[in-house]
């Protein structure tokens, strides 16, 4: 009997004991809560199939198709024709691919040059593709046929510079091309039978990106101060805004002639000896916010509208401004941690930026606020 009440008092101590260490345990793991609810407290993760808008509300995302592999390193320019084929310059081979409607892709265009890094396809189904370094235009007809359209170094003086890089091309309504070069920061104009004109020196070193608005007027945007001209016809040159930021990767204008320009941020790197440092393949990444500043409006004595920006520069992300065709400038989209490297219209008006490094799609709609709309697996969208 004594052995037993002993043998009894163990196991109680025993169990008194292992509700005290789970009593200990469940304390030390209690639950924690937290809550996110904007867009920004979302983006520690990955959204997969999850589009985000700005208010932090999640929705189902659009489908995403893989329409076709080139297994090239890099996809600079796509441009597409009347007949619904995608044609993506690449690099660092230089080559050319035509992607049929049902993704079937072949090599159309093997350049000598490493590079294509634009592609435009005028009214008439002709292809243009500008290539780098030493760069030329070269014209595809729709069999492939090429030939050297335009080749700086035969538009210049044994004593000039030869552009080595055209960087932008656009076509007009009625044949004309456009070349963005590099080096100089000059803008050509070539007409349908292959004639150049030096349309435009920019007093920049590159001239980075290029569209046409709806009055044949053309812009530009370049690099190493981000200033956003506008050159007429004619080649009347005008500064439209001066951006804190060194470059204006890309240029989109709407019907109504309001420009949307995309700012790599990153501050202008000041000339060291005279010579001014290479531009950044991509901003970094930082965290953290500087100063909103002023942008000022001058009008100018020919009538027009200029304008610059006393802000300065954040360490990295992208800014999308918008220039209104009276010429007033606002801050249509910006994000600490993504570029955006390429600028198009989806159909429901909103404005679709693709991003780098993280290889986001956002649409920003009218009133400045933006949905992820997707996160593909590259880590830029170009």
């Amino acid at each position: 009997m004594i052995f037993s009440r002993v043998r009894l008092y163990a196991m109680y101590a025993i169990l008194l004991s292992a509700l005290s260490m789970l009593n200990g345990a469940t304390n030390a793991s209690a639950p924690i809560l937290w809550e996110q609810t904007i867009q920004r407290d979302f983006l520690t993760g990955k959204p997969v199939r999850v589009s985000i808008d700005s208010e932090g509300h999640l929705a189902l995302a659009p489908m995403i198709e893989l329409l076709h592999e080139t297994l090239e390193p890099v996809i600079w320019s796509l441009a597409s024709d009347s007949r619904g084929n995608v044609y993506a310059g690449t690099g660092n081979d230089g080559k050319l691919f035509k992607i049929d409607p049902n993704g079937r892709g072949t090599v159309f265009f093997d350049a000598q040059e490493l590079g294509i890094h634009s592609v435009v396809v005028d009214g008439s189904d002709n292809l243009f593709v500008a290539t780098f370094p030493d760069g030329k235009v070269y014209r595809l007809n729709a069999t492939g046929q090429s030939s050297v359209f335009f080749d700086p170094a035969r538009q210049t003086d044994s004593s000039a510079v030869v552009p080595r890089y055209l960087w932008s091309l656009v076509a007009d309504k009625t044949g004309n091309l456009y070349v963005g070069a590099g080096e100089q920061g000059r803008i050509y104009k070539i007409d349908r039978n292959g004639r150049a004109l030096l349309l435009a020196e920019t007093g920049e070193t590159h001239v980075v990106s290029l569209a046409l608005d709806p009055a044949g007027n053309l812009v530009a945007g370049t690099d190493p101060n981000g200033r956003i001209f506008r050159i007429t016809p004619t080649g009347k040159m005008s500064v439209l805004y001066d951006a804190p930021f060194r470059e204006i990767h890309a240029l989109l204008v709407d019907a109504s002639g309001a420009i949307y320009a995309g700012a790599l941020n990153e501050p202008r790197v000041v000339s060291r000896g005279g010579v001014q440092q290479p531009a950044p393949a991509i901003a970094s990444s930082v965290a953290g916010e500087t100063d909103a500043g002023v942008i000022e409006v001058t009008a100018t004595a020919d009538g027009g509208v200029s304008s610059s920006s006393s802000r300065s520069g954040r360490g990295g992300g992208g800014t999308i401004y918008r220039i209104a065709p009276d010429g007033a400038v606002r801050e249509w989209w910006q994000s600490r941690d993504d570029t955006g490297m390429a600028l198009s219209f989806h159909k429901d008006g909103s404005l679709l930026v693709g991003t780098g490094p993280s290889g986001r799609l956002y649409a920003v709609r009218k009133d400045g606020q933006s949905t992820i709309l997707a996160q593909i697996a590259e880590p830029q969208i170009t």
